[in-house]
């Protein structure tokens, strides 16, 4: 029994030398291969593939071949155009009505006596002078206790350029004495004065 565990041992001893004979064996070979390989790629030939051991080929990714993001494209901001403004022309002010200014009348012209009544004795020459607007037609009329005097130079006349006009009579000799009325007409003015007989 006891060769028999002998030889056993003998066997398996044998058996692993094999096993490591033939581990070396291949080993050889894969580097005659590989050196083959790598020959061929140097004169020429396409070389042999690399064992996926020594050459790792880099597989992508989807998140490698992913398109980055477009980057946004700054926009401008609308500006506000602001409305134009209309201008409009100012309303004219309404005209004020003035309610119409009433003139004065006129105050009528009167007819004056500058030097007063006229005076004399009879028989001796008696003036009359009067004032009213220049160039007016005028008349005088003595009125004697016997009635309305005759006598020359007592005729009509125009005013002059002053407005000046006179009379110069005689006085009567058998005028009675006293203090007569005389009336003196210049268009549509009249006035009354006397001649006082001395």
């Amino acid at each position: 029994m006891g060769r028999h565990v002998q030889r056993a041992l003998d066997d398996l001893r044998i058996s692993r030398i094999h096993v490591a004979l033939a581990a070396i064996v291949v080993s050889f070979v894969l580097t005659a291969e590989s050196c083959s390989g790598t020959a061929q790629g140097v004169g020429g030939g396409a070389p042999s593939p690399a064992p996926s051991s020594v050459i790792a080929t880099a597989t992508p990714t989807p998140e490698t071949l992913a398109t980055p993001p477009p980057t946004p494209t700054p926009r401008a901001t609308p500006v506000a155009t602001p409305a134009p403004t209309i201008s409009r022309a100012a309303a004219p002010a309404p005209a004020l009505s003035r309610a119409p200014t009433s003139k004065p009348a006129p105050v009528p012209v009167r007819i004056t006596f500058p030097a007063g009544p006229a005076s004399g004795h009879p028989g001796q020459v008696a003036t009359l002078g009067a004032h009213y607007t220049p160039g007016v037609l005028c008349t005088i009329v003595v009125h004697y206790k016997s009635g309305p005097s005759k006598a020359q130079g007592l005729g009509a006349k125009r005013t002059d350029g002053s407005g000046n006009v006179s009379w110069s009579w005689i006085i009567g000799t058998n005028t009675t004495r006293g203090q007569w009325p005389i009336t003196v007409t210049c268009g549509s003015a009249s006035a009354q004065s006397y001649i006082n007989v001395i």
